[in-house]
């Protein structure tokens, strides 16, 4: 990242490791339950990825950093959004913290050095998925529902593991339809309706 950038997060030295240096980033910012999720997340990736024939190895280094951002603050997220120049849609610029993914991706990209662009796009979309995604990107896309950080498992677990069992197109239109019907959303992002349709169609 650049060193200029004036954010409050801490950005330690990147060693080659991108399992153990994710790991030490999240609890250096003190957000251990992040480090927790992210790790179930790139075990369930991976297990998705063995059933559905990805690549192991993306799975894990995408469940591993698709939360990096978490460290950063809402403030964080928009200046690096603003510097990079990353476009946000009025969703994001109204809360902030949908612009995790984006910045998940830009850290792994910029810090990490993922150069991998299927890895990146999967942790670029792993909130809100989006139309026509590779198997990857809806791999971590339901393995983060499936290992939620609320404490025990989530309401929607049963239907979209089952509909996992049918394919990953299914479990990802299992969940969106659950989100959508739910009525807790603080809004709806621009790349789940397009996923939703996608997937309906």
């Amino acid at each position: 990242m650049n060193d200029n950038t004036k954010i409050s997060a801490v950005f330690p030295p990147f060693s080659g490791n991108i399992t153990a240096d994710a790991v030490n980033m999240l609890m250096l910012n003190s957000k251990k339950k992040t480090a927790l999720h992210v790790k179930e997340v790139a075990d369930t990736c991976a297990s998705i990825g063995y059933i559905y024939y990805i690549d192991e190895e993306k799975c894990r280094i995408a469940g591993i950093l698709h939360d990096i951002a978490m460290i950063c603050t809402d403030e964080d997220m928009l200046t690096l959004a603003k510097e990079y120049g990353i476009k946000m849609c009025a969703e994001e610029e109204k809360f902030a913290v949908l612009l995790h993914q984006k910045i998940s991706a830009l850290i792994a990209r910029e810090h990490f050095k993922v150069a991998d662009r299927e890895i990146l796009s999967a942790i670029e979309c792993h909130t809100t998925l989006k139309a026509e995604p590779s198997k990857l990107d809806m791999a971590l896309f339901i393995a983060d529902k499936l290992s939620a950080d609320t404490g025990g498992l989530p309401p929607y677990f049963d239907t979209v593991y089952a509909a996992l069992q049918d394919s990953l197109e299914a479990a990802c239109l299992a969940y969106i339809e659950y989100k959508l019907g739910s009525g807790k959303m603080l809004c709806v992002h621009p790349l789940l309706s397009e996923a939703y349709e996608y997937l309906k169609h």
